[in-house]
């Protein structure tokens, strides 16, 4: 089932109240259900998210570990700006806990831990209004290069941007070849088809139905962002640029807020890592890599791949296998030779942009008493999405690791 924590969170986390600007990071340690951001009073929304994930995932592996899969495509990690005391959400937005186990009283046990990230510093958040200029995924970096006065001071910091709307997502990849938005929407509209409106999901008597697969694509990629700042610009790779995937036409106004933290960042740094195509687990590795982790009482750490074909996830530590068969099933190679344009690469190239944009390269996990507050058996996974590595890569891939807290 599909539950609305919005209300809980209001009222079991008080010190919310006491936040003029910030950014909440609510982490689920479960590795059989996801958090997410969409329409926070709608039933049929719920209904119609399990029915399309259990049609993107159940073929793709066994039963026992598909609730894994889908805690990992849809994360277990959001995060939400606060202002004013209260979670700042667009009128229609909630959060959401979604369990993927099928029991009803799964629910009891799991432990969601909320960490509040406040910024004092003037400057520091903007709501920002724009209109993408027809529907699909558009490379919006410019748009929000200059999302908040401070951000060009701001020798190192984490941004967060955050859509205040359920159909569309942000999301993070290629900013040099215009076929690769291309493909990812063709992608993203194979992966949810348009004909689910009325094949899938549940009919409706008031609200537009074609509405439908978009809430299911921004569910996919996800609304919130967060990107690590250095010397003032965003501390992107050589290829990456912020994409805006919009799914409706015409498209509507968007807004957007930004919050940048960058007050008690306790270190920033950054780690190579080489891997064989396949998900690789790095809890260990990040836990070293950073020595402030340690020395941190409570905060958060937010892991960043700077590529464009490798991604980030947080599974279960048996689902590494699990994982990478069912992304190669949910964007097969050969959608090279049905429709992809951007094959010039290797066919292993553009899916793996579109699986880097369905698992994310951005990953933010609390801190509690100097260690990764992960769950009992939460690993955090480098999903290496190519054979090749990209342009002689070798499969280096660097992770930025910036820690927040105190």
């Amino acid at each position: 089932g599909v539950y609305c924590l919005t209300q809980n969170i209001l009222v079991e986390i008080p010190e919310l109240q006491q936040v003029q600007t910030g950014v909440a990071n609510l982490f689920l340690q479960s590795t059989d259900a996801s958090l997410t951001m969409n329409v926070h009073e709608s039933s049929a929304i719920q209904k119609d998210l399990n029915r399309a994930m259990d049609k993107i995932v159940n073929k793709t592996t066994s039963k026992d570990s598909a609730k894994w899969v889908k805690s990992a495509l849809m994360g277990v990690s959001v995060n939400v700006p606060i202002h004013a005391g209260c979670l700042h959400l667009g009128a229609l937005q909630g959060v959401h806990l979604c369990d993927w186990t099928g029991n009803s009283n799964s629910t009891n046990g799991r432990k969601l831990i909320v960490t509040v990230q406040g910024t004092e510093a003037s400057g520091c958040r903007a709501v920002h209004s724009f209109k993408a200029p027809k529907r699909g995924v558009l490379l919006s970096t410019h748009t929000f290069s200059k999302a908040v006065p401070a951000l060009a001071e701001c020798k190192t910091g984490v941004l967060n941007l955050s859509l205040e709307h359920t159909t569309a997502a942000l999301t993070i990849n290629e900013n040099a070849d215009k076929s690769v938005q291309t493909d990812m929407d063709a992608a993203l509209n194979h992966i949810v088809p348009a004909t689910w409106a009325h094949s899938l999901f549940t009919p409706r008597k008031s609200g537009s139905l074609e509405k439908t697969p978009g809430h299911m694509k921004a569910l996919l990629v996800g609304t919130s962002l967060n990107i690590p700042i250095n010397r003032g610009a965003f501390a992107f790779g050589t290829w990456q640029g912020i994409h805006v995937c919009e799914n409706l036409s015409p498209p509507p106004d968007r807004k957007v807020v930004a919050t940048l933290l960058n007050q008690r960042v306790q270190s920033q740094t950054s780690v190579s890592v080489t891997a064989k195509r396949g998900c690789l687990p790095i809890t260990q590795l990040i836990q070293d890599a950073a020595p402030t982790i340690a020395t941190c009482k409570v905060g958060t750490v937010n892991l960043f791949v700077q590529h464009t074909s490798a991604s980030l996830a947080c599974a279960d530590k048996a689902a590494s296998e699990a994982l990478t068969s069912s992304l190669n099933a949910i964007v097969p190679e050969k959608w090279n030779n049905e429709f992809f344009i951007h094959t010039h690469e290797g066919p292993d190239d553009m899916p793996g942009h579109v699986k880097t944009t369905l698992t994310g390269v951005s990953l933010t996990i609390p801190i509690s008493e100097g260690k990764l507050a992960l769950g009992k058996d939460q690993e955090l996974f480098l999903c290496e999405h190519r054979d090749e590595g990209g342009w002689g890569g070798r499969h280096r891939r660097v992770i930025l690791i910036t820690v927040l807290g105190e």
